[in-house]
């Protein structure tokens, strides 16, 4: 089982170890903590992390070393309790000692008298690997607390010559009407997926099968870390926004009450991490808001740098009604804020790669990764939705 914060208060307590490595470690779990609350500091926590972490080995190595380095001396050492077998004879694999000048050498306090130097270096082995086991332990507990580093992603893997092929053939191996994916009960022919072709606009059908691909990610995620509470991401549907103010062209909650209630989208927002709402703006542009229920936070990220204000009022609005009709109970918005990105995020130079950005974003966000692409890596990610809708999965390298 895996050992309570007091266990491995109590193991550091009872193990022989250095003051300075108590210390190292007290570090590494006052900042595994400090990282879960503050997480404009979680990538210098992380960095100081593995600092921590990578003394603490060199240490052990070290210490390791050391000991190895005695046994290789020819030294008489007196011990009050007695002398042990030459160290040298036992590394060279010898099975007695002839020799008068006897090297002997206590290793601990633990390890008992006349018992073979071969089983103590062995001894100091086991401690090390008990060492390391504890402390992959510790580290597992933290993140099932949900206090552990998330983890480096590369959301840009290079592609394999598997999904080259795949993309050709998805992309220009018949024609236009065949099917070339069926996701999600969705039936997806050539012709819809050929809008990832350069210099053209997304539609409805290829957005919302790389959300609800996120969506799925999410969830298994969630699924094999013990099902934490805000853990998961949801992806409303790119007609979401639309319909909110369909018909009338007004605020109408009662036109998407439904969509969280039965179906692939029953949901719990207020369960959820983060809520992802794709906002088309008159057919023209889309942009990202994103609701982070336990930051209180509505974010709105547009590659051309639109502000979103009246967007975000309006998912507030959504929300407290939502609050209302699914958990009979209001919600109180006093601490949330509303937040626009502008221009701090990456921001395109044309008048067709705005859908791809809407999906680059929602992806980085999922995974909590920043934002490291530009407008010239376009070309790329429109590739690679194509080859996750193809496959039915989104890549990433960890």
């Amino acid at each position: 089982s895996v050992p309570s914060f007091h266990s491995c208060a109590s193991y550091r307590s009872k193990s022989k170890m250095s003051a300075r490595e108590n210390s190292m470690l007290q570090r590494l779990e006052t900042l595994s903590i400090k990282s879960a609350y503050s997480k404009q500091k979680q990538s210098d926590a992380h960095t100081d992390i593995e600092n921590v972490q990578a003394e603490i080995q060199l240490l052990k190595s070290q210490r390791l070393e050391r000991k190895s380095k005695l046994l290789s001396k020819s030294k008489s050492v007196s011990h009050s309790g007695g002398v042990l077998a030459n160290l040298n004879a036992s590394a060279a694999g010898a099975s007695t000692s002839t020799s008068t000048s006897t090297s002997t050498l206590t290793l601990s306090r633990k390890s008992p008298t006349n018992t073979p130097n071969t089983a103590n270096l062995k001894w100091y082995e086991d401690r090390l690997k008990r060492d390391k086991q504890v402390t992959e332990e510790w580290m597992s507990r933290l993140e099932e607390l949900g206090l552990g580093i998330d983890k480096k992603l590369t959301l840009r893997p290079e592609f394999t010559v598997e999904e080259d092929q795949l993309y050709e053939q998805g992309m220009f191996g018949g024609s236009r009407s065949e099917v070339v994916a069926q996701l999600f009960s969705v039936d997806l022919t050539r012709e819809k997926l050929q809008c990832l072709n350069p210099c053209t606009w997304l539609n409805d059908e290829v957005i919302n099968l790389y959300m609800k691909l996120l969506r799925a990610y999410s969830v298994s995620q969630t699924a094999t870390s013990g099902n934490n509470p805000f853990t998961q991401c949801y992806f409303h549907s790119s007609f979401f926004y639309t319909k909110l103010f369909a018909a009338t062209g007004q605020y109408e909650f009662a036109n998407v009450r439904r969509w969280t209630k039965r179906g692939a989208g029953k949901c719990d927002l207020f369960t959820q991490r983060r809520v992802f709402i794709p906002h088309n703006i008159h057919n023209t542009h889309w942009a990202l808001c994103v609701v982070e229920i336990p930051e209180k936070r509505i974010i709105y990220i547009d590659s051309m740098a639109g502000r979103g204000t009246e967007c975000m009022k309006n998912v507030l609005r959504y929300l407290e009604d939502e609050s209302m009709d699914k958990k009979k109970a209001p919600l109180d918005t006093s601490g949330w804020k509303l937040v626009s990105m502008g221009r701090n995020v990456p921001q395109q130079n044309n008048g067709y790669d705005c859908g791809v950005f809407m999906c680059t974003f929602a992806n980085y966000v999922a995974m909590d990764q920043e934002f490291d692409f530009t407008v010239n890596d376009m070309e790329y990610f429109r590739k690679r939705i194509a080859v996750d809708i193809l496959r039915g999965k989104i890549a990433l390298d960890v």
